[in-house]
């Protein structure tokens, strides 16, 4: 949004703030986020100590819709990556293997970060941000409060950019247009030692839990079900899962940070520092450096697909959770055996919904999910069916099986470029 409103601005307010924002090589900075777009509302608070190599980022969000309270802080290094969950009292250790610039490395550890955060966290953003708006017509200025005001209205939006007097710090960005406003707030202090260590009682684990809103439970064992089958996918790191839904079977390899899916006409395999994509239908081997987080964007640039549940854990998510959403209503339906196995039955229901979610007795993972779309009447008007089994849970995975080898026929060709810097909304 802020790119599209902010068109321009007198070029030497400009310059002034590009040559501030490159100046300050240590510092800290308090950010607030306000924002509400389409009545969404939404409110940030970013507390950020950089040298401009290594950073501290501390992130706090309220109670919002779907989700939990959330305070955490990552300590990003040259070679590695602390993080704490205060609310939850857990903390990630983690080396980079691919370590990259600091904007990368934050990417890496926290998704993209906010358009503003990342501008300052990589001057290089910061100085474009401020450059694209140089020279085009269209704002006044004036002093105020000790600051320096640009303000421009167009096309029944308003955008307000405030600078430290001189004009040059960016202290606040204001856009409020029909569908929603965003506010930014900046208060710059001295930096002080890029450093930071969790309590001693921090519990250490392999991934972070956003505390979603819970769904209404029926009875407190469906509650047990759904928790004993979260901590099986957030203890799963090793193994290999067979997914048999009507699009085929996919294999999912996993060892740690290395991945691998074999589907139908394509294969991928992620070593923890690049990726590898085999489409023998184009009879070439795609192959180069990848972020794991990014992993499942390049496939889909190159035509295919991750599955759901690689995709959780690339991205560090648990898989199955963004299933239980806040309005629905859990039960326990009972229990069967399924294809030998016993299961517990979770019955999912939405107004327009109806999940069947076998759970395993033995480890607590999912055998098979049954999702059938509703009418107005509560008749099922379309269904489908993912199936699981699971192989070599918590084994190791020799590290040949996650490098790809050209293939008879088969020429290499490069992985598509993707921008770490995201369009500006």
């Amino acid at each position: 949004m802020i790119a599209l409103l902010l068109y321009g601005a007198p070029p030497k307010i400009f310059d002034r703030a590009i040559a501030a924002h490159l100046a300050m090589r240590h510092f800290r900075v308090h950010i607030q986020l306000d924002a509400s777009i389409n009545t969404k509302p939404r409110h940030t608070v970013y507390d950020l100590n950089t040298d401009g190599k290594t950073a501290v980022i501390r992130i706090r969000e309220p109670k919002m819709a779907g989700k939990d309270k959330s305070d955490r802080t990552f300590y990003i290094g040259l070679k590695k990556m602390v993080a704490y969950d205060a609310y939850a009292n857990q903390r990630l250790e983690r080396d980079f293997v691919d370590p990259g610039n600091l904007l990368q490395r934050v990417t890496d550890v926290i998704g993209a970060p906010d358009d503003m955060l990342k501008d300052l966290i990589d001057p290089s953003a910061m100085k474009e941000f401020f450059g694209t708006m140089k020279g085009i017509s269209g704002w006044t200025t004036k002093p105020s409060n000790g600051q320096t005001i640009a303000t421009r209205q167009e096309r029944g939006a308003k955008s307000v950019l405030a600078f430290d007097a001189s004009g040059s710090r960016l202290r606040a960005v204001s856009v409020k247009a029909p569908n929603g406003d965003v506010n930014w707030k900046f208060d710059y202090s001295p930096g002080v030692a890029v450093a930071f260590a969790p309590p001693r009682s921090a519990e250490l684990v392999t991934s972070f839990l956003v505390a979603p809103e819970p769904p209404h439970y029926k009875n407190a064992a469906a509650e047990r079900v759904v928790s004993k089958m979260l901590k099986a996918y957030r203890a799963l790191t090793r193994g290999t899962i067979d997914v048999q839904s009507e699009e085929g079977v996919t294999r999912i390899q996993m060892d740690g940070r290395k991945f691998r899916e074999t589907q139908v006409g394509l294969t991928w395999a992620y070593d923890g520092k690049s990726l590898a994509v085999s489409i023998p239908k184009r009879q070439t081997l795609f192959q180069g450096t990848a972020l794991r987080s990014t992993v499942p964007d390049l496939v889909a640039e190159l035509g295919g697909r991750v599955d759901p549940i690689s995709r959780q854990f690339l991205q560090r998510r648990v898989p199955f959770q963004e299933v239980l959403q806040p309005q629905m209503m859990v039960s326990l339906a009972g229990q069967m055996q399924a294809n030998g196995i016993s299961c517990e039955i979770l019955k999912l229901e939405l107004p327009n919904t109806l999940i069947s979610m076998f759970v395993r007795a033995d480890n607590h993972l999912v055998q098979s999910v049954t999702t059938q779309i509703l009418d107005a009447k509560g008749r099922p008007t379309a269904s489908s069916l993912r199936q699981f089994n699971y192989e070599g849970i918590g084994k190791p995975i020799p590290d040949s099986v996650f490098m790809l080898k050209v293939g008879a026929g088969q020429k290499m060709g490069p992985l598509p470029e993707l921008k770490l810097q995201l369009p500006r909304k």
